[in-house]
């Protein structure tokens, strides 16, 4: 109420004096132009499934090139035009904000036919090219497609089978079908338009080989399976997997076709166990608790099917730690779509919250808490991969008490990191999502095994810029020692409406930095308000946030006297951008309008509800 009554007084003393002056209105919105509100995203059609780039992944599709012609359409704030392509990827500039982007695969030439679509979801922001894979599945109900297959199996094999199931388990007629050890097995199954599964099961001597692989069927083309197996294939250990955690590791491994369980042996000592199962389970993953940190375990397992285990698996090895998250801790904020992520740790907790108010924008602070309408999803950091690397994961274990997820508390998540930068500090993350994928997971093993790009999650990546607590003192320094004026407008007055001055005082052993920002109405370039100008915004400058290598950013304010857009106490942002240092120098301020209590609840960001709020000037400096 304070700030909306505020307001409404202001609007009516400004626009009384605007309507005679001439002067820029300060409640104007802002204006897009193609240089401060665009960015580019790159557009990877197909998780997988038929890219060249991409064969080694668990999916069987067309080979590259039976498309022939894709159309991509857009939702998002503004209406675009739908494109057609002929390649798999394209780069595009669209505007700053949340989008959808869909896309219609084709065969033919002369003539098209529809037989896929997908869709992803990725945020653009100012300057910044994001990433989006956009997987296709089959569009059913047209004519059906082929699998095509050729595999070459050692002899001396006990069972080989062909087994192809509908995603929710239902048999395809005909299946399984008996393959003839010794030899290549080769042939053709015609099948609806649609997603299945498809099995190679081997059995020797009790061990195990073989694959489980989404069939991806599209009308009128040929997915092909071809694969040679030889006798080094029977080592169970495909793919195995340990995750260290606090006092606990995770392992799993790639699923082994025709068995109905497993068994787990771990040790201290590197030397194969002779007494009975540690752990006996049903799915290739389990997380072993209880540990001690920094003492290296050892880790076997064996495949079961019925009453027989077949022999132990190659040795795997990891060393649970208490967690490393030097390099990615912090408080991080989204430069365009409104949204701010803190990696924390208190030395007892890890915890990852990842906010969004839709209803009031962007804030900044522990205070969200209290406003669990803020957690899009949170939890305690339970491992990592090494952070001190540009790429890698962190998986977290949901919280019980925040409503965002909390139908999932107690179930895990990966979240991927990429392009992490030192200086400046930003990162891009990405939540394991896809279409029709898990949403969370019961151990954090299965969490390891299920979320990865190979199974095509991590589709849409966020990038996030590190929240500097305390001004950028350099960057400040820029503009200390000179007034800034805003642009002149077509007015046949003598006087220009808006200037800013940024003063620094090292008194105090410290460097304390000043704004001080008002309307000139009497054109002398000097603020007294015993002539006639207006205060705007006065305070000191608590903190900075450099986005883009400090061409753009924010600049916090606490006011110390009245002003017409900040009040003494409260705080107040301020955006920048195109900020140079030439000749002449200028920059581009977006002040916007409202204020906060505290310096957590100052908004941020031009995704949030407050960007229609934002007049931005170009000032010179005088």
């Amino acid at each position: 109420m304070k700030n909306f009554l505020k307001k409404a007084i202001y609007l009516g003393i400004v626009l009384s004096l605007f309507s005679f002056a001439g002067c820029q209105n300060v409640l104007e919105s802002e204006q897009a132009s193609p240089s401060t509100n665009m960015g580019r995203v790159t557009v990877v059609i197909g998780d997988g499934a038929h890219s060249a780039a991409n064969q080694s992944m668990r999916t069987v599709a067309p080979n590259l090139g039976g498309f022939t012609k894709y159309t991509l359409s857009f939702t998002g704030p503004v209406a675009q035009v739908d494109i057609d392509i002929t390649s798999d990827s394209t780069s595009v500039t669209l505007p700053v904000g949340r989008w959808t982007i869909s896309a219609k695969g084709y065969t033919g030439t002369s003539s098209y036919t529809e037989v896929a679509e997908g869709s992803v979801t990725v945020d653009v922001t100012i300057g910044v090219t994001a990433q989006a894979a956009l997987p296709l599945k089959p569009k059913t109900g047209g004519a059906t497609g082929t699998l095509s297959y050729s595999l070459a199996i050692p002899s001396g094999l006990d069972s080989a089978q062909l087994v192809i199931t509908t995603l929710e388990g239902a048999s395809v007629t005909g299946s399984p079908w008996t393959l003839t050890s010794g030899t290549t097995n080769t042939g053709s199954k015609t099948l609806d338009a649609g997603l299945y599964l498809v099995q190679v099961s081997l059995e020797k001597d009790t061990k195990y080989a073989g694959l489980t692989e989404a069939l991806h069927i599209y009308s009128g083309l040929t997915s092909d399976l071809t694969k040679t197996y030889t006798d080094a294939d029977f080592d169970p250990s495909e793919n195995f997997k340990v995750t260290a955690g606090n006092t606990m590791l995770a392992i799993s491994w790639d699923p082994i076709p025709g068995v109905t369980g497993y068994e787990v042996y771990y040790s201290t000592s590197n030397s194969t166990p002779a007494g009975a199962a540690d752990l006996t389970i049903t799915d290739p993953f389990v997380d072993i608790e209880g540990l001690t940190n920094a003492i290296p375990y050892y880790i076997w397992f064996k495949a079961v099917n019925g009453d027989e285990a077949g022999d132990f698996s190659s040795v795997a090895t990891g060393t649970p730690a208490a967690l490393n998250l030097s390099g990615i801790t912090g408080t991080w904020v989204d430069s365009s779509w409104g949204s701010v992520l803190f990696i924390k740790d208190d030395g007892n907790y890890q915890d990852w919250y990842y906010a969004y108010d839709e209803s009031e924008g962007i804030w900044i602070g522990d205070s969200f808490m209290d406003d669990y309408t803020d957690v899009s999803y949170s939890g305690q950091i339970i491992a990592t991969t090494d952070t001190t690397q540009d790429t890698g994961f962190i998986y977290i274990k949901f919280g019980t008490d925040h409503p965002g997820y909390g139908a999932n508390a107690g179930e895990y998540y990966a979240i991927q990191w990429k392009d992490k930068t030192v200086s400046p500090r930003y990162i891009s993350t990405s939540g394991a999502y896809k279409s029709g994928g898990e949403v969370s997971t019961a151990t954090l093993a299965e969490a390891v095994a299920e979320f990865t790009e190979a199974n095509s999650y991590f589709a849409s990546y966020t990038v996030f810029n590190e929240f500097e607590y305390g001004p950028d003192e350099d960057f400040l320094r820029n503009f200390v020692g000179s007034t800034w004026k805003a642009d002149e407008n077509a007015t046949p007055l003598t006087y220009d409406c808006t200037w800013f001055t940024i003063t620094e005082d090292t008194s105090l052993g410290v460097s304390v930095f000043t704004w001080e920002e008002w309307l000139d109405l009497d054109g002398d370039g000097v603020f007294e308000e015993g002539d006639g100008d207006m205060a705007f915004i006065h305070g000191v400058i608590k903190g900075t946030v450099s986005l883009g290598g400090r061409t753009s950013g924010y600049i916090f304010i606490k006011g110390t006297e009245a002003g017409a857009a900040c009040d003494e106490e409260y705080y107040h942002a301020v955006k920048w951008e195109n900020f140079s240092s030439g000749s002449p120098s200028t920059v581009e301020f977006t002040p916007a309008d409202e204020d906060a209590d505290y310096f957590e609840d100052v908004i941020l960001t031009s995704g949030s509800d407050f960007a229609g709020d934002f007049e931005t000037s170009s000032y010179t400096k005088q």
